[in-house]
């Protein structure tokens, strides 16, 4: 199976978004990036903004920092992950309505999650912690 997410990731590289992992999905209790599988024909990057839509309720407006590829247990993965702005963080978690897959969502510390990770978020997240170090903007 071929699936994609996008991790948004706060304006200064601190904090990204997760959801928890509802109790009908596979390794319930965890928190993940929304994603999910791609529909025939749709574009890695499509399914992922698709499946953020569907999961949250609204289509995220982000910079994109880069994608991340693995193997997990269930499918070929391609992870998004993006930028977003002051406004944007706040849109979010303000206007963002939560379906059946996921039963939480927050904005936790990139360096210290603090919540058990989904297992395929897990292996990818020191390459995710690179990106994302890499794209930091200095003054």
């Amino acid at each position: 199976m071929k699936a994609a997410g996008i991790l948004l990731v706060g304006p200064d590289g601190r904090d990204v978004f997760l959801v928890q992992r509802g109790a009908l999905v596979p390794e319930p209790g965890t928190w993940a990036n929304p994603g999910g599988h791609l529909e025939p024909g749709e574009s890695w990057q499509r399914a992922a903004e698709r499946e953020f839509r569907e999961e949250v309720g609204l289509a995220p407006r982000y910079e994109l920092l880069g994608a991340i590829e693995s193997e997990t247990p269930y499918a070929h993965y391609v992870l998004f992950v993006g930028r977003v702005d002051e406004h944007e963080l706040r849109r979010v978690m303000e206007k963002g309505r939560l379906n059946w897959e996921s039963s939480n969502a927050c904005w936790t510390p990139l360096s210290q999650p603090g919540v058990p990770l989904h297992p395929a978020l897990a292996q990818s997240w020191p390459a995710v912690r690179k990106l994302v170090r890499g794209s930091v903007r200095r003054i």
